[in-house]
């Protein structure tokens, strides 16, 4: 039995990956590095990590921090500095100290990828202007980025090539700034409409857990970017601060923008990288999705076996009836999932009773993973919607086991009486389901 089990898991991981390189083929992943991740003992497997995905056919671009070995460089040189919020203040004779410590790291980038025989290339590809004097503070050598010239960037990574970017920003007339890292990881996701962020960091799991707690999304690894707006919204104030808030922030916008997805993963755990993209149970860290994340569809005919793996737990556990091959493709039109990466992962049909007004929820089902999502919740609302612009009187559940659930989300108690007669007759003593409704 043991042996059986362990071979299922090993071929549903293989799955996972066959399905993922499948899905992401030619797909643009944008990486940042913290120097700290690049300067450790682990970096040099996940340069090979990165090799692996650049040689599936996904697209890599690099974005190099340099905050650690900034420091360094300007210490040695008797220079000294200050931060405004995530902005470094330096006078602007120091922009070259900074610059010879950005390529530097970058070039770090460059050079593992080349030990791994993928071709990496920095070019001028920022635009950016100097940050000037806002409220009476002169920033120096820093700049805030203008542009990022896209169309010149799409040709390099047709050719397999991967841009790796120091955070250094140039100005028309040739003169450099300093811009935040992660600022830049944005705007590059942003222009060139990225799938996928990863901040490689060593994050501050401490920091990281308070702040998911106030929040109450602690154990999750993952938020759409819809909900964590509304979490935000009623964070007290003095818990807004830290490196984890930023990446909430920064996350938060990007999807806004059209980024899928945005991770935050623990640089000092091995096999992050492909564990975070290509498995199923991802790598530990922390994903924003952006509300294209999933789409809700109509179910057809190649979804009945997916259908049937997602019911079978509830079939075994009493909450849902069983249904036979049969009975799915005769109603198929009835169902509709939520399609995420092109699996299946919650369905439910929407049966119609026309001569009363009448639309009934049935066969509800969401894998495990997704109920904390808000997956059911959301697909139960969809329904209703449906049901509203079919011009349905109201919808109705029967349920045995969900009944608080189905309270949560507006309904209310109902008889056997507002049934629709054709249900009606199906209903038994014996499984003894209760009736609940939604009148519009």
């Amino acid at each position: 039995m043991s042996e059986d089990f362990s071979l299922k898991t090993r071929a549903d991981n293989i799955r996972d990956v066959i399905r993922y390189i499948k899905r992401f083929n030619k797909a643009l992943l944008v990486v940042k590095f913290d120097d700290k991740v690049i300067d450790s003992p682990l970096f040099f497997e996940h340069s090979r990590d990165l090799a692996l995905l650049a040689n599936t056919g996904i697209k890599l671009i690099l974005i190099a921090g340099a905050t650690n070995n900034i420091n360094k460089i300007l210490e040695s040189n008797g220079e000294t500095w200050s931060f405004q919020g995530e902005t470094r203040i330096t006078r602007k004779s120091a922009i070259n100290l900074i610059k010879m410590a950005a390529f530097e790291t970058a070039s770090k980038l460059m050079n593992a990828l080349s030990a791994e025989k993928i071709t990496g290339v920095m070019g001028n590809w920022v635009s950016a202007r100097e940050k000037g004097i806002i409220n009476g503070i002169d920033f120096g050598s820093a700049g805030k980025i203008h542009k990022i010239t896209a169309k010149d960037i799409y040709p390099v990574l047709e050719q397999g090539i991967v841009p790796v970017f120091p955070c250094i920003g140039w100005s028309t007339n040739g003169t450099a700034y300093n811009v935040s890292s992660s600022e830049l990881t944005l705007e590059i996701s942003k222009s060139l409409k990225a799938d996928k962020i990863f901040f490689i960091s060593m994050p501050e799991e401490t920091e990281k857990q308070k702040l998911l707690q106030t929040l109450s999304i602690q154990g999750h690894t993952s938020v759409s970017a819809g909900h964590l707006e509304k979490l935000l919204e009623r964070l007290p104030e003095p818990e807004k601060k830290g490196t984890f808030y930023k990446f909430l922030i920064d996350a938060l916008e990007t999807c806004k923008q059209g980024v899928k997805r945005v991770h935050l993963l623990d640089g000092t755990k091995e096999g992050v990288i492909p564990c975070e993209i290509f498995s199923e149970s991802g790598s530990g860290g922390f994903m924003v999705f952006g509300n294209n994340y999933g789409e809700f569809r109509q179910a057809v005919k190649e979804d009945i076996p997916a259908l049937f793996s997602l019911m079978t737990p509830f079939v075994k556990e009493g909450i849902l009836l069983p249904r036979t091959q049969e009975q799915l493709e005769e109603n198929i039109n009835n169902y509709t999932v939520f399609d995420v990466d092109g699996e299946i992962r919650a369905s439910a049909a929407l049966i119609n009773y026309p001569e009363q007004g009448l639309q009934e929820i049935a066969a509800l089902a969401v894998e495990k993973k997704y109920r904390s999502l808000g997956t059911g919740n959301a697909l139960v609302h969809h329904l209703i919607k449906k049901a509203k612009e079919a011009g349905a009187k109201g919808v109705f559940i029967l349920t045995t086991q969900t009944t608080d659930w189905f309270s949560s989300l507006g309904f209310e108690d109902g008889s056997l009486d507002f049934l629709p007669e054709a249900r009606r007759k199906l209903w038994t003593k014996e499984r003894n389901s209760k009736v609940m409704k939604i009148i519009f």
